[in-house]
């Protein structure tokens, strides 16, 4: 098995992949400012009114649930208000085809609404598909489209209508006809002049191909021409305006969608709310289209493989807390949303919001939000009981451990920090709904009432900064077919021109880390990636020969990096197609003090002095059975009573504060040791730290200070017999 725990890649704990997601051509994702953040925004969107009222919104309602949120939910980060649908009735229109406002009733247009919302603090964003054309606007033998003589009707077909059931329906641009793409690059632009950030655009599966859950709604248009039409939208967008596309097939894995979208549903729509929506509506049955599952926990959990920071923003539609049974479900619903990277959409108003305001002002929570967060089930089959078990990093190496149980009863839900995390010894625990600090712990475990949660945050006692679960774009892929290597950050096959992954990494101060890259690749020629820091092209990394799969290297160097989330990416650039695997980078202020065979790489003991007393011979040997890292591992066994100690003395030390870190693995097969532990001694002072006799690999640190410029490093076991202790990876730090 790979190393694990430390900076995690891509899909965190890969342990089952749905099998269409296998074979699919891995894409490059949209890269826009949106993507690279990682999570949604935070907002309000209008929908609760519409969708009760089966109208739409007026306009004195939509002024009362701005001033609201801007009392009580900007200070939280909810910084964005939305319209919704029910707009087919809106039909004045500037003279080049785009609809002023809402609905034709509203006295003020998009720019005064653009325009309060500023001066609250807050964003716009607006309900509008750019392909939509009103009859108004095509029957107006004066309206044309921007910068053509073209008439607005010329784009669109007699037949080709879009019928959302509302009174008025409208007509689809048709992409091929002259004329097309100004239009709905006029759109964007049009709304981006208003001061809209934020642009839904829904119905899309009936443009594609004219079908709703398999049944024909119109005139289908193709994909080749669904490509089109989002690829003007994106060009048109740039960094200026978040595209979240509504209603998507998401064919192939969503391979269209990823590279034109920010944000895509995943799920159907809110409708009446409650836990049937969010988890229970035609749960774990999945489809070839709009929409794959029904409802959020399922699209949440299949798509969670292109969620993540550089790749895709998954929205699980809008909550209305309003409509939930129970505290429970309510906690579930905000958590899932948070956990997924999904935003936190309030659809619940001033006036019908009751004591729910509260689910959705936990700072907490939030907090994953506003770092964008995006976790990943233990399993993406959601018939799977480890899709209710949900990890990720935050971009300062904080790990956070969602638990949920969807079941109508209580569920005892578990979860081991060293054997599904790869974290060594025990950890910091806090509840981020209770608030409470559980103290230092190995693992969780907890009795989940029906339809309630647990969401931790885990704080690694050795710290040190690392990135955050990454993102793959253009032929990197996570974990597939290579059952060996399963587990937290594996990226699988670098293979194509131009693969990358993406991190996110948080530092308190600005300055020069060391960025430890952690890579495997088949015997053949050197690999060779390029090492990218905030967007810019640091360095060529030449990655050295390994002599097969199982045998893992590093490769260090040094970036300057900013205060607070800077972005590192790698990507890879051959000339010919090739394969490598690359697990994690670790990033840590100081300088690595070089050892003498650290790892034991030399199939031996050089570097190092072994002890045993007199009379008993030696118990240690260096062997590649169950090695940590490499090729090789260290480890202390007899039968026995025994005592085995190995030490490397570092000299020329400058003084000062020093950590040193190793990965042992202790076990007991008879007997528990006496002593087992990692030693720094004459440093000016003597310092010990005791293994957990547990048999699992671990990750131990010390931090001491040398004030006489040398330090003895050293790892004992004092045992009755049938005691292991393994040792790889030692590391000596400078602070």
């Amino acid at each position: 098995m790979m190393r694990k725990g430390q900076i995690m890649l891509g899909v965190v704990l890969t342990i089952m992949l749905v099998a269409s997601c296998l074979t699919v051509e891995t894409v490059e994702a949209r890269d826009s400012v949106f993507t690279r953040r990682g999570a949604g925004r935070l907002y309000w969107i209008s929908y609760e009114y519409q969708y009760t009222h089966n109208s739409y919104l007026p306009e004195d309602v939509w002024k009362a649930n701005i001033d609201w949120i801007a009392d009580k939910f900007l200070e939280y980060g909810y910084d964005t208000v939305c319209t919704d649908g029910w707009i087919e009735g809106s039909t004045r229109h500037t003279s080049n085809g785009y609809i002023i406002s809402h609905h034709d009733s509203w006295v003020h247009d998009w720019s005064y609404w653009a325009d309060y919302c500023r001066d609250k603090g807050l964003q716009l964003g607006v309900y509008y598909n750019p392909l939509w054309v009103t009859p108004s606007a095509r029957n107006d033998s004066n309206c044309k489209i921007i910068g053509t003589d073209y008439p607005v009707r010329s784009i669109t077909n007699d037949n080709d209508v879009f019928d959302g059931g509302q009174p008025t329906v409208l007509y689809w641009v048709d992409v091929t006809k002259p004329g097309a793409e100004q239009f709905v690059k006029g759109y964007i632009d049009y709304f981006k002049n208003c001061g809209v950030k934020f642009l839904r655009v829904d119905f899309l599966s009936w443009y594609e191909d004219g079908t709703d859950h398999g049944r024909m709604v119109g005139l289908p248009h193709g994909t080749e021409n669904y490509n089109t039409a989002l690829r003007w939208m994106k060009e048109a967008a740039g960094d200026d305006l978040e595209l979240s596309l509504v209603m998507p097939h998401l064919k192939n894995h969503g391979q269209t969608e990823l590279k034109y979208g920010d944000m895509i549903r995943i799920n159907e729509d809110c409708g009446d709310g409650g836990w049937y929506r969010l988890s229970d509506m035609d749960r774990g049955n999945h489809r070839d289209h709009w929409s794959q599952y029904a409802n959020a926990f399922d699209g949440f959990t299949f798509f969670a493989d292109i969620s993540g920071r550089g790749q895709m923003i998954l929205d699980g539609d809008m909550l209305r807390l309003n409509t939930f049974s129970t505290d429970a479900e309510k906690r579930s619903a905000v958590s899932i949303m948070a956990m997924a990277g999904s935003p936190i959409n309030i659809a619940d108003q001033y006036n019908t919001i009751g004591s729910n305001g509260p689910f959705y002002q936990n700072t907490e929570i939030l907090a994953l939000n506003k770092a964008g967060f995006a976790g990943k089930p233990l399993s993406y089959d959601p018939r799977n009981a480890d899709s209710q078990r949900w990890v990720g990093q935050l971009p300062n190496g904080d790990w956070v451990i969602a638990l949920f149980n969807r079941e109508w009863s209580a569920q005892y839900r578990s979860i081991d920090f060293c054997s599904d995390l790869g974290i060594g010894g025990k950890v910091a625990v806090r509840d981020l709904w209770s608030h409470v600090d559980l103290g230092q712990m190995l693992s969780y475990g907890a009795d989940i009432p029906s339809h309630d949660c647990k969401i931790l945050k885990v704080t690694n006692n050795i710290r040190r900064y690392e990135a955050e679960v990454a993102a793959m774009s253009r032929g990197a892929k996570k974990n597939t077919n290579h059952a060996g290597y399963s587990g937290p950050g594996f990226v699988d096959e670098m293979e194509a021109v131009g693969a990358k992954v993406l991190f996110g990494v948080q530092v308190d101060t600005a300055g020069e880390y060391n960025l430890k890259i952690r890579y495997a690749n088949a015997m053949g020629s050197v690999r060779t990636v390029s090492l990218y820091v905030n967007d810019v092209k640091h360095s060529q990394l030449n990655l050295a020969n390994l002599p097969n799969w199982d045998s893992w290297g590093y490769h260090l160097t040094t970036a300057s990096l900013n205060a607070g989330l800077n972005t590192i990416a790698i990507q890879y650039d051959p000339t010919d197609t090739a394969f490598f695997n690359l697990d994690y980078i670790e990033v840590f202020p100081g300088t690595l003090i070089p050892l003498s065979n650290p790892g034991f790489e030399d199939g031996g003991l050089s570097g190092w002095t072994e002890w045993h007393p007199h009379g008993q011979g030696p118990c240690y040997g260096v062997d590649s059975y169950d090695a940590h890292n490499g090729r090789y591992k260290l480890y202390f066994w007899s039968e026995s009573p025994y005592q085995q100690s190995a030490h490397q003395i570092v000299t020329g030390l400058a003084n000062g504060s020093y950590t040193l870190r190793a990965w042992v693995k202790a076990s007991a097969y008879g007997g528990q040791p006496s002593y087992c532990r990692m030693e720094a001694l004459d440093h000016g002072a003597d310092t010990y730290m005791n293994m957990i006799v547990d048999g699992k690999w671990r990750e131990y640190s010390s931090t001491f200070e040398v004030t006489n410029g040398q330090l003895d490093i050293g790892f004992y076991v004092a045992s009755p017999g049938s005691t292991s202790m393994q040792i790889d990876d030692v590391e000596l730090i400078k602070n």
